[in-house]
């Protein structure tokens, strides 16, 4: 099992790519470790000519920043590569790498893409050449979500993963722009909480539309994170929500449905049937869920 939090550092993002290599090559992937003399800007590599390196920026960067680390990234390790000549014939063998991939969690800049291709010149214009490149050698940058789509959504079809979405800042503000701009489904909500007995005080009832309608701004960006990343997961908690919302049309009429059991149901719901989704992600999700039916209607809570 492999799990992940809402942020991942370096050493847990190389630990992920190598076990989804690991997956696609086999015993074809030869890992190259770096507790013992160092690495030679190469991490791992296949015998099909494939040479791999990992890198996640530690926190929270802005676009232009991540494009620097990412080149100044491949600018370190290729000055490796094109160094550590006699090392890296040794380590390589009989196998050419045509191929230098950078694997990032995200690969975002054109200009990243233009750094690969100066640095791709430089290795072929090494005098004398390097034994261990072809002629056709290329650097490339890869998301490493797209490139190693079909190893993760293995993983999370299995179970094999846990992964918490990204967290995300919801202010007040956005709350009251959500209510503006909905506001029929935000005096929806307000008409089916003044109702139950507990939220008969109109201040009560107010704080618990704030906090739900918080709670919905959260499961959409979680949501959209597993879209993005994950999105076995993201298709799976769709369909689950789905098949819920019409379940509960016909449940709403016919038991005394309350929104905390509803809640609290479908949260083990969604854990049982996406065994990969994170359960902190899981309460927000069913929370996020509950406070959708209420708006939209399938949920009627008698009391």
């Amino acid at each position: 099992m492999i799990t992940f939090s809402n942020s991942i550092d370096g050493d847990e993002w190389q630990e992920f790519v190598l076990k989804l290599l690991y997956r696609r090559y086999g015993t074809d992937l030869i890992e190259v470790p770096d507790q013992h003399k160092g690495d030679s800007g190469v991490e791992a590599f296949s015998l099909d000519g494939s040479a791999f390196q990992c890198y996640s920026p530690e926190g929270e960067h802005e676009v232009a920043e991540i494009c620097s680390k990412h080149k100044n990234k491949i600018t370190r390790d290729i000055n490796k590569f094109k160094k550590n000549k006699k090392r890296l014939n040794d380590i390589f063998g009989t196998t050419k790498i045509r191929r230098w991939v950078l694997i990032v969690p995200s690969h975002c800049s054109s200009d990243v893409v233009t750094h690969c291709q100066s640095k791709t010149s430089e290795v072929r214009n090494v005098i004398p050449p390097l034994t261990y490149v072809t002629d056709d050698f290329q650097v490339l940058t890869v998301d490493g979500y797209r490139f190693l789509a079909i190893e993760i959504a293995a993983l999370t079809s299995s179970g094999s993963l846990l992964v918490e979405a990204t967290e995300t800042n919801i202010e007040l503000n956005d709350i009251v722009s959500f209510s503006a701009g909905h506001s029929e489904l935000a005096a929806t909500l307000q008409v089916k909480l003044s109702t139950l007995p507990l939220l008969k005080d109109s201040v009560e009832c107010d704080n618990s539309i704030k906090k739900l309608l918080r709670m919905y701004l959260l499961g959409g960006n979680a949501i959209a994170y597993y879209d993005a990343k994950y999105p076995y997961i993201a298709d799976k908690i769709r369909s689950l929500k789905q098949s819920k919302s019409t379940a509960l049309e016909i449940d709403s009429a016919i038991q005394n449905l309350t929104v905390a059991g509803t809640r609290e149901k479908f949260e083990s719901e969604l854990i049982d049937a996406v065994p990969s989704l994170g359960r902190e992600t899981a309460m927000v999700l069913s929370y996020a869920s509950v406070a959708e039916w209420l708006m939209v209607c399938p949920l009627k809570p008698r009391s």
